[in-house]
């Protein structure tokens, strides 16, 4: 508020504007002083009318204020209005529109450039540990301090405020080392959980406290943001259980929170980030895997899919490709690493993301790699259990001497004993072990196998694996 100009109030008698009202001692209204001095010489009957004139007078600067309001809000203007009965009850129904002419229009603004929009909803959708959660602590750490973003987009907000509500990772033990490892400014940083919404009875007896309910409390995150509008990033991790009683599956219950999310972000400029699962249709294209309701996808302005990078066996590196981006042209994505740094003495290591190269491959191309990868990796594993059925077709086979030579062959010890594994488990091959050494072999050779002296048993053995190799 400007401190320079005197605060004014709007006496109910006159409707004029004053800087001070004064109490009439009959009834004790306050009104300005010229009213005080003329309401006390008139009589009662003369009060009364004198006061619903300012009264009307009032109540129609109103009414034309809301008018004009109604006017200017983005040109909009009535087409037309009329009136139905549903069961003898009557509804008046108003159409009215936005006139292009009269819409000013405004550039479109980023929290990170071409990845992340200000003021609409982003979801960060993948499998569970494929670095979803470290993406959203990494995005909250660049937000609070500053920093700008992994791939050289400058963050043009500056510090701001974040707010983070965190489902399921512990607080103390999960986010704030994990924070603190991505660099983030914690004074910056507000955290809700399960218990921080609090819900009193008009007496301010407090009757509940709960988690995020979607469904009916758009408004009182507006009247915060409202109040601290230095918070430009609302992360919600996860998704599950935040729309209340809702079936997440039917776009009858989601499309109004939808609805009431995007006019919030719109409304007071605010960032969401919601992450969220996929479903079980994992043949499906990449937008029709994020979990829920078809308006789920369809709210938001950008999404992104996080996978194992099909690149690269190592369990550690994901990929971020896009799903959606409705607002740019630019879809690149970003190959990521997860690494444990030490956070400090007390706390211990916690993993944080090490940002590496740009890819082109978007969300769908990545599905389908890593489809392609499992079918090589299933096709190589069954040419290696037919190498090892026919190794031990003549009877039992020292164990080393089978990854020797399925090695020679050209097959890795990782996936040959993979693929040994599972015959065992199958009940396909058998594991036997004599004195110090271990064997493969097929059930129907196992009599002869444990009728065998030991030293016979290992002389065969050895030779039988010396011609094979």
């Amino acid at each position: 508020m400007d401190q320079s100009k005197p605060r004014t109030f709007k006496c109910p008698a006159c409707g004029n504007d004053c800087t001070k009202l004064l109490s009439w001692s009959k009834d004790g209204r306050k009104v300005c002083y010229p009213c005080q001095q003329k309401e006390s010489k008139l009589t009662e009957a003369q009060r009364r009318a004198f006061r619903e004139e300012g009264e009307r007078a009032i109540a129609t600067e109103r009414d034309t204020k809301k008018a004009e309001a109604l006017k200017q809000q983005a040109g909009r203007i009535e087409l037309g209005h009329w009136v139905e009965s549903i069961e003898g009850i009557q509804f008046m129904t108003r159409i009215s529109s936005v006139n292009a002419a009269t819409v000013k229009p405004e550039k479109q603004r980023w929290l990170w450039h071409s990845r992340v929009p200000a003021g609409a909803i982003t979801w960060g959708v993948g499998k569970p540990g494929n670095a979803k959660s470290l993406w959203a602590t990494d995005l909250a750490a660049r937000v609070s301090s500053g920093a700008d973003f992994p791939d050289g987009a400058k963050n043009e907000n500056g510090p701001k405020k974040v707010l983070m509500y965190c489902g399921e990772d512990d607080i103390k033990r999960t986010v704030i080392p994990r924070l603190m490892a991505a660099g983030a400014y914690l004074a910056n940083i507000e955290l809700l959980d399960n218990q921080s919404f609090e819900v009193f009875d008009k007496e301010y007896n407090r009757i509940d406290r709960r988690e995020i309910n979607l469904s009916q409390d758009c408004g009182i995150i507006s009247h915060l943001i409202a109040k601290h509008p230095d918070i430009v990033l609302l992360i919600i991790d996860p998704t599950t259980g935040v729309y209340g009683g809702k079936n997440t599956n039917h776009d009858k219950d989601m499309r109004p929170v939808m609805n009431d999310l995007r006019d919030l972000c719109e409304k007071r400029g605010l960032t969401l980030v919601g992450i969220t699962h996929t479903n079980k249709r994992g043949d499906a294209a990449a937008i029709d895997q994020i979990q829920g309701a078809s308006s789920i996808a369809g709210a938001a302005r950008a999404a992104w899919l996080f996978t194992r990078d099909s690149d690269s066996d190592d369990e550690h590196a994901h990929m971020m490709t896009c799903i959606k981006s409705n607002l740019t042209d630019k879809h690149d994505g970003l190959k990521l690493l997860t690494v444990a740094i030490e956070v400090s003495a007390e706390i211990g290591s916690h993993p944080m993301i090490v940002w590496g190269e740009g890819t082109k491959m978007q969300a769908d191309e990545a599905n389908q790699a890593l489809r392609e990868k499992r079918e090589s990796k299933n096709g190589r594993k069954d040419a290696i259990k037919l190498a090892i059925l026919a190794m031990l077709g003549e009877g039992a086979r020292l164990s080393a001497d089978v990854y020797k030579a399925l090695e020679k062959q050209g097959h890795s010890g990782e996936y040959a004993k993979k693929a040994a594994g599972e015959l065992t488990d199958d009940k396909e091959i058998l594991r036997k072990q004599k004195g110090q050494r271990w064997y493969m072999l097929l059930p129907e050779h196992l009599y002869e196998f444990e009728q065998e002296p030991e030293a016979q048993t290992e002389k065969v053995m050895e030779l039988s694996a010396a011609e094979a190799l």
